[in-house]
């Protein structure tokens, strides 16, 4: 068989539906991104932006000798929230908690805690956030019955 017949023959297979469309420049989907899309992530960067700029407002406004308190503060009280939401969310949605990696099924060999409803890296970083802002905050604590100053 001829070189060429053979790329023919390779050429005319039937591609699968989901398959990459090949261009010269780049590799792209079939599929565009749909209007919709680009609001959804539009907003989602409107409110990351809206996040940071309440923190910075908090920050700048708060006296320079209580800001890393202010901040430490702000950030285990946030990790123990999503902590707590996804331990009282999970009895009513379990799937989405402590489902499969990525079809959410509970048989999924890769199930973690976390699930669809908060990535279980994320939640895993928030509780290492968490215990420390909870051994600090005793150490603090147990030092400022002793008349100490703060860690924090």
């Amino acid at each position: 068989m001829p070189q060429s017949a053979h790329w023919q023959l390779a050429l005319d297979r039937p591609r699968p539906p989901d398959a990459f469309v090949y261009s010269s420049s780049a590799c792209q989907s079939p599929h565009a991104p749909a209007y919709s899309d680009i609001l959804i992530s539009l907003y989602r960067m409107y409110e990351w932006v809206l996040a940071f700029a309440l923190v910075l407002a908090l920050y700048t406004r708060t006296p320079a000798d209580r800001r890393t308190e202010l901040m430490a503060h702000l950030i285990g009280r946030v990790a123990w929230i999503w902590i707590a939401m996804t331990y009282i969310v999970l009895p009513f949605m379990s799937s989405q908690v402590y489902g499969g990696a990525g079809d959410g099924e509970m048989t999924s060999a890769h199930a973690q805690l976390g699930g669809e409803f908060l990535s279980p890296s994320y939640l895993a970083t928030l509780s290492v956030a968490a215990f420390f802002y909870a051994l600090f905050s005793s150490l603090a604590a147990s030092s400022n019955f002793a008349g100490a100053s703060s860690p924090l």
